[in-house]
């Protein structure tokens, strides 16, 4: 069986507002009354993969864009990196 890794603080704060996207979701998809009798939970897991592919690039695309407009604006934002600590990168660029 797979480990799962602690959740961190940013994301146990938005916890709330992580189960409310997935209910709006839910109901897009489904309507009221989830999915249909015979609706096969390997089908269910697809959907969730996909959706999970799709939602991950989201954020990280914004964190990054976000960075990025503050890197060319003269300032560096580094509480950015608290949320992915791991992505911060190994080397910097330097405006001359």
């Amino acid at each position: 069986m797979a480990k799962h890794k602690n959740t961190t603080p940013e994301v146990e704060n938005n916890r709330p507002l992580l189960q409310s996207m997935a209910k709006n979701l839910v109901d897009k998809i489904y309507g009221p009354d989830g999915p249909p009798i015979g609706t096969k939970f390997v089908d269910l897991e697809d959907l969730v993969v996909e959706l999970g592919r799709v939602f991950q690039k989201i954020p990280l695309g914004q964190a990054l864009s976000r960075q990025a407009k503050n890197k060319w604006n003269g300032s560096v934002n580094e509480s950015a990196w608290s949320a992915w600590p791991s992505a911060r990168p190994s080397w910097s660029i330097s405006r001359n």
